[in-house]
């Protein structure tokens, strides 16, 4: 059996059963859980694991004593962006899951989690990470320090400060959680052959591997019902592990569900074609 796939979310929303069936789709040896209420229990099938936050929360609210709300977010959702890291630490220790990978609920997932090799893939990207006990109880620990002590909240400040004036999130806590930990792997989800994506609405950040983008967004082709970018002036392909559809992306998610591969190829034909963000469409192209 692979190791677990799990997400956290609240409410029901459209776009989240496709990121559940996705996940599934590509590891049919995993467990998918969604921790979320009573509410959105019915966004999961047969195949999909349902267990409730409000049963890991104890740790979660007493984090809510020391939370500072520095964000143009809600301040409910900033919190809860910070509590879901207690949450899913306490859900694994009862469960008695040493790893697992956790993903955002707008997050299509490409690959089999099971792969040694991205195990070091951990608390880069909120959003996609593999990790185990021991690195969320680092990670919780190390949240606390910094909304405890002013004068290391202050650095948080500055440290996003000098991000654009970024709010602060458990985003900026993950990037200086690895500047604090050099010693931690760091690939920012790019690996020989693939990648995890970051924003679909962004490019990769220079100095990194570059990929061709389409109307803003990274181009994505599909060949062999498999997923793939483009370097920039090469000819190499990147096989994409996951797209994250944050934000105004959504509204192409559904259009990225496997499933509907198959009947834009239900012709045998191996052409590839690339998705029209003008359109929502799959176009015929070259490579």
């Amino acid at each position: 059996m692979g190791i677990p796939i799990v997400f956290l979310h609240r409410n029901v929303e459209e776009h989240v059963p496709y990121c559940l069936q996705q996940a599934k789709l590509s590891n049919l040896a995993s467990r998918v859980i969604l921790l979320g209420t009573a509410e959105n229990q019915s966004m999961c099938n047969e195949s999909i694991e349902h267990d409730l936050i409000k049963d890991y929360c104890e740790n979660a609210l007493e984090f809510q004593k020391i939370y500072r709300h520095v964000s143009h977010n809600p301040y409910i959702y900033n919190l809860f962006c910070f509590q879901r890291w207690f949450i899913l630490r306490d859900f694994m220790k009862q469960n008695k899951i040493p790893r697992c990978c956790a993903l955002d609920s707008d997050v299509l997932l490409y690959t089999s989690v099971d792969t040694p090799d991205f195990y070091e893939f951990s608390m880069e990207f909120s959003w996609t990470t593999f990790c185990t006990i021991e690195m969320l109880e680092a990670f919780c620990s190390y949240i606390i320090l910094l909304f405890s002590e002013p004068k290391h909240f202050s650095r948080v400040l500055s440290f996003a400060e000098k991000q654009g004036d970024a709010p602060v999130s458990d985003m900026i806590f993950c990037d200086l959680f690895h500047h604090d930990h050099p010693e931690f792997p760091k690939s920012f989800g790019i690996f020989s052959n693939c990648f995890f994506d970051h924003n679909l609405n962004c490019p990769i950040p220079l100095p990194l591997t570059q990929v061709e983008l389409w109307d803003g967004r990274k181009k994505i082709y599909l060949l062999n019902n498999q997923l793939y970018c483009k370097k920039v002036g090469s000819d190499e392909l990147l096989r994409v592990c996951s797209l994250h559809f944050q934000s105004s992306a959504k509204l192409f998610l559904k259009h990225f569900f496997s499933p509907a591969f198959s009947t834009l190829t239900a012709h045998g034909s191996s052409s590839p074609l690339f998705f029209d963000y003008l359109t929502c469409q799959w176009v015929p192209c070259d490579l």
